[in-house]
């Protein structure tokens, strides 16, 4: 975080709030941005997926268990640490408003489809069984 905000700081709004208002918070923005802490998927991720806000994430090894053809944009994720990629990416979206849409319609329909108990609930059945 410190390295984006160093070198791009117009791009981050690199505030704390109440935890009561942090999802709110994410929610009135356009992108946010999730980048490793210790773990390699983190709560972060479900937060922004719960909003109607552009997940912008580093690139993780995790392979979804999606259905064929179902995956994140890849136009959303830049390579970990490199804060150029991550820029390129901002401005990408900014000059292009028909990607920013369709990655976010992308990744509501992923997570409308897959984010939902009856389906995580079915996974779950799924590996027991």
């Amino acid at each position: 975080i410190n390295n984006i905000y160093n070198k791009y700081p117009h791009i981050l709004n690199f505030k704390m709030v109440p935890y009561e208002i942090f999802h709110q918070t994410i929610s009135n923005h356009k992108y946010a941005l999730d980048v490793r802490g210790t773990s390699r998927l983190n709560k972060r991720l479900y937060e922004i997926l719960s909003t109607n806000t552009l997940l912008l994430a580093e690139k993780i090894d995790i392979i979804w268990p999606f259905e064929e053809g179902d995956y994140f944009s890849e136009e959303c994720f830049f390579e970990q640490g490199n804060v150029d990629d991550l820029y390129r990416i901002y401005q990408d979206f900014e000059n292009n408003p028909e990607l920013y849409n369709k990655c976010l319609e992308n990744q509501m329909y992923i997570v409308k489809k897959y984010f939902n108990n009856e389906w995580i609930w079915k996974y779950i059945q799924n590996i027991i069984n």
